[in-house]
């Protein structure tokens, strides 16, 4: 069926050369199985872009003067097919997605012989084997829709929000900043947490993976901790203890054990999974993420931190980060979910006065700032000035959010817990830069 499926294809547009550009949507010379029907497809689109005739008796001429015959089919090959179109030459875009689904077949089965007979064991097998079907993946069209169409997405999407339906977003735990990005982190979206050390990007993962659970899966890729401190640190959170506690529990207060049994509790059951190989590459962590995907729908990746990803070969270090950020862009769009790459800022922010993060402050900026959907910053005057009239509040600095409003937040810093909860005192106060021009609001409130 495939063959025949396949002439009718060609035959079609040489019936109706207009159909060309409408089936080339759907196929093209690689989605042919037979070698003369690739290169007959190959030559009508040659000479359809140079606005050539392509009916058979022309294209036979034409293959004739080129001596392409033994390519194409032999002598006669194109009239017979332009004649011979099965049923009405309307149906070629019924013609061409059975090309389609035959092509993809074959592409599958040829990937299950060539993983049957790769010399790779465990973790480098499911790369190898998430990279080929990659490719497979990677022969979708473009499909465009007209402004009527788009619109009435926008006008649906418009009224769901205003009557209270759940957004494509996933929240973070921090209201006035659910606030200032429409509800959360956009599903499909990369987004950029950065700050120095000390800044508490750890808190602020802990923070997200846990809220994000309301939405689905979490994967935690955690390059520079290992899974039992992830979970230590998220303990102390649930808990309400200091890390400290949780690391030599000799010095609970009291010898207390409830708040610890109570938060294994709410942690237990929580969709969190964790991967604490460090220096994985960017393969490594997409085959391992869609893997978990495969088997629970994810709402949220989180990988800590940019600067421990192992890059690929490149000229320049730019275009390594360029290769990590726009793959993970297309992870967040595969899947459908919130990814969230953690990363460190440079020194030059030492240098300054005034420590506030800035876009410029991100190593290879440019590349990262042009790729991300929202970039958060993340400042601790107190880290810097410990006389500082800002005390435990702290900043989260939105600097980019594609397509929002851009702004700083304050929430409460809880350095023995490792967590960021939301702040109720006036803002700004004295040592503050400006006032964020969400509300604040619910959640979980500093005591």
């Amino acid at each position: 069926m495939s063959h025949e499926a396949e002439q009718a294809v060609i035959g079609t547009v040489m019936q109706q050369p207009k159909a060309f550009h409408r089936l080339a949507a759907i196929v093209d010379a690689d989605d042919f199985a037979a070698p003369e029907h690739r290169a007959l497809w190959s030559l009508i689109g040659e000479l359809i872009e140079a606005g050539s005739p392509v009916d058979g008796v022309t294209v036979d001429e034409i293959i004739g003067r080129r001596k392409l015959q033994a390519k194409t089919g032999g002598p006669g090959y194109a009239t017979e097919l332009a004649s011979s179109v099965p049923g009405s030459a309307s149906m070629g875009e019924a013609y061409a997605e059975l090309v389609r689904d035959h092509a993809i077949r074959r592409r599958i089965r040829a990937i299950g012989q060539r993983l049957a007979s790769i010399d790779l064991t465990g973790s480098f097998a499911i790369d190898e084997a998430h990279r080929l079907l990659g490719t497979v993946a990677t022969k979708a069209r473009a499909e465009s829709v007209t402004i009527k169409q788009a619109l009435k997405a926008v006008y649906e999407r418009m009224e769901q929000r205003f009557s209270g339906v759940e957004l494509p977003v996933v929240p973070t735990p921090w209201v006035a900043v659910n606030r200032m990005m429409g509800g959360g982190l956009g599903r499909g979206k990369l987004y950029i947490v950065g700050g120095r050390p000390g800044m508490g990007k750890t808190a602020w993962m802990r923070g997200y993976s846990v809220a994000a659970t309301e939405r689905g899966h979490v994967a935690v890729i955690s390059l520079e901790m290992d899974r039992e401190e992830v979970a230590g640190m998220m303990l102390a959170g649930a808990a309400g203890v200091s890390y400290q506690h949780i690391r030599d529990p000799r010095d609970l207060p009291g010898n207390d054990w409830k708040p610890i049994t109570v938060g294994v509790s709410q942690l237990t059951d929580l969709p969190i999974s964790i991967c604490d190989v460090p220096a994985l590459s960017l393969p490594a962590i997409t085959a391992e993420v869609r893997r978990l995907h495969s088997r629970r729908k994810l709402s949220a990746i989180l990988i800590d931190y940019l600067g421990l990803i192992d890059l690929p070969d490149a000229d320049r270090q730019d275009l390594a980060i360029g290769a990590v950020t726009r793959g993970l862009k297309r992870l967040a769009r595969d899947l459908d979910c919130a990814v969230v790459l953690l990363c460190q800022l440079s020194r030059k922010v030492e240098e300054r006065s005034d420590k506030r993060p800035m876009l410029s402050d991100l190593r290879d900026a440019g590349q990262i700032e042009q790729d991300a959907d929202g970039i958060i910053f993340l400042y601790r005057d107190k880290y810097y000035r410990p006389e500082s009239q800002m005390g435990d509040v702290a900043e989260m600095i939105i600097a980019k959010q594609r397509g929002g409003k851009t702004g700083t937040v304050p929430v409460v810093f809880r350095g023995e817990q490792i967590e960021f909860v939301d702040y109720e005192g006036e803002w700004p106060i004295a040592a503050a830069a400006e006032k964020p021009s969400g509300p604040r609001g619910f959640g979980r409130k500093a005591a």
